[in-house]
């Protein structure tokens, strides 16, 4: 359900007067998890091939597609909105201040080659439909997916009508799910791991601490 993506993030700090732990600008670098529009920085905003820059994607917060493999924000959103700063910018737009942080994420970015995967007999694709489903954070439908054609499984999810294809349709209730397409997960599961990145919960020590 959930393919398997590298997330790096670099917290540039700075000292400000009462607060010992501050920053000044975040830079992530991952895959389609963390992307918030690479491929949608041309004059003419998200070309009509990419299904993720397509309807009802970003409804829930952005009420519009953004590029974001979500209905919402990333991980990385929630965390640049805790520490006050802007959301990342796409680092493939045009006039952005890298000084204040930029997101070199992009979608079907992976850590290492193709030939890197194909000795390991692992092809073109890595998936991964186990783990999450002991991580539901305390959502409601679990690995149930919210935007789709449906009906296909206890997963309600079809490969040939995904989210943001023709004929498929999004859940009226986005923060009850994990899963928002089949691949990524929901605005709500993201505000949850951003949440247990900042307090320890899912990485040691946590970001606050």
């Amino acid at each position: 359900m959930l393919r398997t993506a590298v997330l790096i993030l670099f917290l540039l700090s700075v000292a400000r007067h009462g607060c010992p732990q501050s920053y000044n600008a975040i830079y992530s670098f991952g895959d389609s998890i963390s992307d918030t529009g690479n491929l949608c920085t041309g004059s003419g905003g998200c070309p009509s091939w990419l299904t993720t820059g397509q309807p009802p994607y970003g409804n829930t917060h952005f009420g519009r597609p953004t590029g974001r493999c979500t209905d919402g924000r990333v991980v990385v959103d929630f965390l640049a909105e805790h520490f006050g700063l802007p959301l990342l910018p796409p680092s493939k737009a045009s006039g952005g201040d890298l000084k204040k942080g930029a997101n070199m994420a992009i979608i079907g970015a992976t850590a290492m080659d193709f030939e890197f995967f194909k000795s390991h007999g692992l092809g073109n694709s890595i998936w991964n439909n186990g783990p999450l489903g002991i991580w539901n954070f305390g959502l409601k439908y679990g690995l149930r997916v919210c935007c789709g054609a449906g009906g296909q499984g206890s997963y309600n999810y079809n490969n040939r009508a995904r989210c943001g294809m023709a004929g498929a349709t999004a859940c009226g209730d986005p923060e009850k799910h994990l899963v928002w397409d089949g691949i990524h997960l929901t605005d709500a599961a993201y505000r949850a791991v951003a949440g247990g990145w900042l307090n320890g919960t899912y990485c040691s020590p946590g970001i606050l601490h």
